[in-house]
């Protein structure tokens, strides 16, 4: 998770699939492609981090594997609808 450089390739050769086999696996899965599925694992564990530590704002998305925190906050906003402040609250 705190990995900024994973990739799906780097998936890929963790599960022994292909590519496509993987993307066609979490599709059939979970309805979402591959990408979308990290990513809501990301902010769903950035979440709980949230409400459970007293880590900054920033840690948590380095945490993640975010480089930059304002992309993390601007994703959170976007997936939840409210910002990472409003999750301390």
């Amino acid at each position: 998770i705190a990995d900024e450089g994973f990739q799906i390739t780097h998936l890929c050769r963790a599960a022994g699939m292909s590519r496509t086999q993987l993307h066609r696996k979490v599709k059939g899965l979970t309805g979402e492609s591959t990408s979308v599925f990290i990513k809501k694992i990301k902010m769903d564990y950035a979440k709980k981090m949230l409400e459970t530590s007293d880590k900054t704002i920033s840690e948590v998305a380095y945490s993640i594997g975010y480089k930059y925190p304002n992309h993390f906050s601007t994703d959170f906003k976007n997936h939840f609808g409210y910002s990472p402040n409003e999750t301390r609250n």
